[in-house]
């Protein structure tokens, strides 16, 4: 199947090519470090160009939305803690402000520093 989808890429652009294939050979942590990468980059991105914020802020909450559904709120407390945390700052993020990127910026950098040690 990664077989497929690679040979279906043109081998134009290597950068995504690598970022294809990174993505869909990653495990659960991986996938989720890729995540909140990206959701993290987009908000800095909108924060530095007004312009960007509307469509970055809708990009992070769709990544928010994904990591809520990949939890399994029924074995503990972590991802009970985590889908509150993750509802908070997309419900923030409904304001489309400088404050709302902050804030998300405050919750969601930290939460990918810490994934990433592990």
């Amino acid at each position: 199947m990664l077989q497929d989808n690679i040979s279906n890429m043109p081998p134009t652009d290597p950068v995504k090519l690598y970022q294809e294939v990174a993505a869909l050979s990653a495990g659960k942590l991986k996938s989720v470090l890729l995540l909140m990468d990206r959701a993290v980059l987009l908000l800095k991105e909108a924060q530095a160009d007004t312009a960007l914020r509307p469509t970055h802020t809708v990009k992070v909450q769709n990544i928010l939305a994904e990591l809520e559904r990949s939890l399994n709120v029924k074995e503990g407390d972590q991802a009970k803690a985590l889908f509150v945390l993750f509802d908070y700052v997309f419900a923030a993020l409904n304001q489309r402000n400088e404050r709302a990127i902050e804030t998300a910026l405050k919750f969601l950098t930290p939460l990918r520093d810490t994934l990433k040690k592990i």
